[in-house]
């Protein structure tokens, strides 16, 4: 049975909760024939020093333009207009990802992991509309010592 979704075909069955990599690009396959599963991670929580780096972060995206959105919560996206609830929101999730907002029409994605420190923090983003160049400028903030 082949069944479309999302634009692409699938070479066997799934039910309304697909989470191959075309579906949700940015999830990690696990590598099974035709479909490539979301593997589940595991249930991590961030340490202080995570939630410290991820504020950080964020705060320098928000520099150069870049506003925290949305995170993904629960496979809904939650409307998070500031740091605070982006924080409080991904305190929630294993691998958080959120979606900024620069100059009111140009979005991009970043996923993020727990257990890595500050150094492994991103896990993976899009780099449209120049959001790798902030991402890799507000990494290098993040892994300089403090003044």
């Amino acid at each position: 049975m082949t069944i479309v979704n999302a634009g692409h075909t699938h070479p066997h069955a799934h039910d309304q909760s697909c989470h191959c990599v075309a579906c949700r690009p940015l999830e990690r396959p696990c590598g099974c024939f035709g479909c490539q599963q979301l593997v589940q991670a595991p249930n991590m929580m961030p340490t202080d020093i995570e939630r410290q780096g991820l504020q950080q972060f964020l705060q320098s995206l928000t520099q150069q333009g870049w506003l925290p959105h949305e995170v993904m919560l629960d496979g809904a996206w939650q409307h998070t207009p500031s740091i605070e609830q982006t924080l409080e929101h991904s305190n929630q999730c294993s691998k958080p990802i959120i979606r900024v907002l620069k100059d009111g029409d140009k979005t991009g994605v970043i996923r993020f992991a727990w257990g890595r420190g500050n150094a492994g923090l991103i896990d993976d983003h899009s780099a449209s509309y120049g959001l790798g160049l902030a991402i890799e400028q507000a990494r290098s903030a993040l892994a300089a010592p403090a003044p």
